[in-house]
């Protein structure tokens, strides 16, 4: 095995991993998303709070995460999975 073919596998490799990541991220931000939807309560909404990246946590405040469980309910459906997109692969072109 050359030099180049195993730079090349270890591209494809770490490619693979970030991809999978990103499909992780999408997917967690889809499961909070979701309880945002069904959040019953305030004690949900902190729960809710407490899973948010600290930018957007800080962002967020206790009255708008009282009535998020209300302006989701009101939208006609509701949020689906987002797969991959172009932008997301953008970071791999060299």
């Amino acid at each position: 095995m050359t030099t180049t073919t195993a730079n090349l596998a270890w591209g494809i490799i770490g490619a693979a991993i970030y991809l999978m990541g990103i499909l992780g991220e999408h997917e967690r931000n889809f499961l909070i998303v979701r309880a945002a939807c069904h959040a019953a309560d305030t004690n949900d909404a902190m729960l809710i709070k407490k899973t948010l990246p600290e930018p957007l946590a800080n962002f967020v405040s206790d009255t708008d995460l009282e009535t998020m469980p209300q302006k989701w309910r009101r939208l006609p459906d509701a949020p689906v999975p987002t797969g991959m997109s172009s932008n997301d692969a953008r970071p791999l072109a060299c």
